[in-house]
């Protein structure tokens, strides 16, 4: 398989410059930095930050405009936290804290408010509460320990709409039923499964399919090593009844797809 290189990612005005050393990205940085003030826009040294990728401890100098730029080990591109590496534990933290932040604020004068109809409620739920929730979720491999959190939070609001505590000791699936809710984290399958779709019927070429197909290049470590992306939608897709290379074909057509995802 050959090699695949991206030199950046570009949303807007949000760029991502990559390059392999210090040198390279100095290079990259600058003809950036030149080429913008030629068309009279200007990079905001405050705002950009370099990290590298990896267990790597260098410290790289970087400057632009005579002022250097602060390198850090995470930083939040469009919306979603990116950590050096490689983990996803602070983005799904703040997504959890996000969420229950949202709850705290609405519990006692929106939620506790018998005057404000079910509906409304679910309404909110479901257009706001989930949103905040599973934002990039696409992406996640989730833990244990975060599938409870993002659960914990979900049944906080859930059991607050039907005005119960965990004191009157009701299952979650009784409360989801009563409802007429499906699990979060039956959403945040759904929204992973309907991006591998996306990445199945993208052509070959490209970018974003070859850099998913590509394989990283390094020694085997030590431990068991962590669970892949690929390997967690693999696990999906056998819990809803189908191999792989069925998902693989499947995907291919957009409205089958979607009927399998969603149960139709």
């Amino acid at each position: 398989m050959q090699p695949v290189w991206i030199n950046e990612c570009a949303f807007a005005d949000d760029i991502v410059i990559f390059a392999r050393n210090e040198t390279e990205l100095k290079r990259n940085l600058n003809t950036w930095n030149n080429k913008l003030s030629s068309k009279n826009l200007k990079i905001n040294e405050n705002k950009t930050k370099i990290m590298i990728n990896g267990k790597s401890e260098e410290m790289v100098n970087i400057e632009i405009n005579d002022q250097i730029i602060e390198q850090v080990n995470s930083f939040k591109y469009l919306g979603v936290q990116i950590e050096s590496h490689g983990h996803q534990n602070q983005e799904i933290t703040a997504r959890v804290q996000s969420a229950a932040n949202l709850y705290h604020s609405i519990k006692n004068t929106f939620l506790g408010k018998k005057e404000v109809s079910l509906k409304t409620k679910i309404s909110v739920f479901n257009s706001v509460f989930v949103p905040i929730l599973t934002f990039g979720s696409e992406s996640w491999v989730l833990t244990k320990r975060q599938e409870s959190l993002t659960q914990a939070v979900e049944m906080k609001y859930l059991r607050k709409v039907l005005g119960v505590t965990r004191m009157n000791k009701l299952r979650n699936s009784h409360i989801r039923e009563q409802l007429k809710l499906q699990p979060v984290l039956t959403t945040i399958e759904n929204c992973q499964l309907r991006w591998y779709g996306h990445l199945k019927r993208l052509n070959k070429e490209r970018p974003v399919r070859r850099v998913w197909e590509a394989k990283r290049q390094e020694k085997r470590k030590k431990g068991r090593p962590a669970t892949t992306w690929d390997q967690n939608v693999a696990k999906l897709h056998k819990t809803r009844g189908i191999g792989c290379a069925e998902a693989a074909s499947m995907a291919l057509d957009k409205k089958k797809w979607q009927n399998f995802i969603y149960g139709k």
